[in-house]
């Protein structure tokens, strides 16, 4: 989730992907729900799958509830999913709606088991508490046990074994040469030219 989105943008691009549309742009505002006066497919009072809150008080406010899992954009804190989220029914709203199309949506199912999620729908993922996920293309989730071994294998810990040592040998060569040979020898010739000056009493 986009954490730039503002309340009435977020429920919109949800609202959006449950009727098979690109979730980009806002379609309403808080102020466009006042009592039973209210957006096409919400419903004053409805229950749904999908449920907002609103407030017009000061700028206004609204957050909602998707298959059971609070959505709300927040401030400086962005996009927050889960229980730190109002819900549809918190007492900040004074007003509740719910939107009709989505009775019929399918229910988002979770990947903690991993497996492929559905293109084009909600699915419920998160390392940190449940976070909405909405798969454009093809995707696959591992789960938190296979992810876990695979780090174990990758930094070769696996039944408490320590980390493999590893080592690179870097060789560069100028020609037919190999460099530290021209190296070695150069530094070989010069001291041996040191040690003569030395000893004809010609250091220099």
């Amino acid at each position: 989730m986009n954490p730039s989105f503002d309340c009435s943008g977020l429920m919109s691009s949800i609202q959006k992907v449950i009727l098979g549309q690109n979730p980009r742009g806002r379609l309403w505002s808080t102020h466009s729900f006042n009592g039973n006066t209210a957006p096409a497919g919400w419903v004053r009072n409805l229950r749904s799958p999908f449920q907002i809150g609103i407030t017009n008080a000061g700028v206004g406010h609204t957050a909602g509830t998707l298959a059971g899992t609070n959505v709300e954009s927040r401030g400086g804190r962005g996009v927050v999913v889960g229980k730190a989220a109002r819900g549809w029914n918190d007492r900040l709203f004074t007003s509740h709606y719910g939107f009709k199309p989505a009775i019929q949506m399918p229910t988002p199912k979770g990947f903690a088991a991993g497996g492929y999620p559905p293109v084009g729908q909600f699915s419920i993922v998160g390392e940190n508490g449940p976070e909405l996920a909405y798969f454009s293309s093809p995707a696959q989730v591992i789960s938190n046990t296979d992810t876990r071994s695979m780090f174990r294998e990758a930094a070769g810990q696996r039944s408490g074994g320590a980390a493999p040592n590893i080592s690179v040998e870097n060789h560069v060569w100028v020609g037919d040469r190999e460099i530290t040979d021209i190296v070695d020898h150069r530094i070989t010739v010069r001291d041996a030219e040191t040690g003569a000056a030395i000893e004809t009493g010609r250091y220099v």
